[in-house]
């Protein structure tokens, strides 16, 4: 609920679709550079910092406790699960996290240059949002 009512808000302020596009491309150029050089300064020269910001964050008691405490049945799952599916499988899954990546990428670009596709790319300029109704 407090996600649907942050996406409306950057609706309502106009900025939804440049957020989409923003992250849609972030995406990409992470897909990018991880795939190529995992030494590569420029992106080294942006994680550092983030990872401190985290770091702090991370030693104050926030509200990030109630996201730790949401992921641990995921966490615990997928640990799990690790046990009761054969290696092979899991090294066959792991080759789908860039395809998955490129394609949530693609979507985010997509919805964000307002196409006017019904549910995929509505054009949120309209009013109509993701509806196709009017």
């Amino acid at each position: 609920m407090v996600f649907g009512l942050i996406g409306q808000a950057m609706l309502l302020a106009g900025v939804q679709r440049w957020v989409s596009l923003a992250l849609g491309l972030a995406l990409l150029v992470g897909l990018a550079a991880s795939r190529g050089a995992t030494q590569w300064i420029p992106v080294t020269r942006l994680v550092n910092p983030l990872k401190s910001r985290m770091a702090v964050l991370l030693r104050q008691r926030s509200l990030l406790a109630i996201f730790g405490v949401g992921t641990v049945p995921m966490m615990l799952a997928i640990s799990l699960s690790g046990k009761v599916v054969p290696a092979t499988l899991w090294l066959k899954l792991r080759g789908l996290v860039p395809v998955s990546l490129f394609l949530v990428a693609a979507l985010l670009i997509l919805r964000g240059m307002a196409l006017g596709i019904p549910y995929l790319s509505p054009d949120l300029a309209s009013g109509h949002g993701a509806c196709c109704h009017k």
